[in-house]
């Protein structure tokens, strides 16, 4: 993965000195290991997009998955216990790489915590269609949102 953002990106890490070339540090990470910024834990939690491995992450009783379309069930465990969630809901159609609106929902009740966000979502979804349907723990994400996570397991 290292090498592909070296190769896509060559011009970020050949130290140019050229102005607006963002400066990168890259910070490999274990998928099977917890890891800390700062002094906060973060906890991976694999997933799919299609057939494309990916992470989401666990910060306390905060998860994050989006642009995800599996998540395996042995990493179900790690997601025990979270008040709450911010998972993609692309469409209601079905889509080979994200979670249908069904599907988050779906998996939302599976994970099973107290406030669930959706987000990534597609123009076909009307908010206010969807908020009168969804259960009250869940909510369509809005621009401008704004969580409040602390690092507390």
């Amino acid at each position: 993965m290292i090498d592909a953002l070296h190769k896509q990106f060559f011009y970020i890490f050949d130290n140019s000195t050229y102005p607006g070339v963002p400066k990168v540090n890259i910070h490999p990470i274990d998928s099977d290991s917890d890891f800390f910024v700062g002094k906060i834990q973060v906890t991976p939690i694999r997933a799919y997009h299609g057939q494309l491995p990916i992470l989401g992450f666990r910060i306390g009783k905060f998860a994050y998955i989006t642009d995800a379309k599996v998540v395996p069930e042995p990493e179900l465990e790690k997601l025990k216990g979270i008040d709450t969630l911010v998972v993609n809901a692309l469409q209601y159609d079905v889509h080979p790489m994200h979670f249908t609106l069904d599907e988050a929902v779906a998996f939302a009740k599976t994970v099973g915590a107290n406030r669930t966000y959706f987000t990534h979502i597609g123009h076909r979804i009307s908010y206010a269609t969807a908020m009168a349907e969804l259960p009250k723990n869940m909510e369509l994400a809005y621009d401008g949102l704004r969580l409040t996570i602390c690092n507390q397991k």
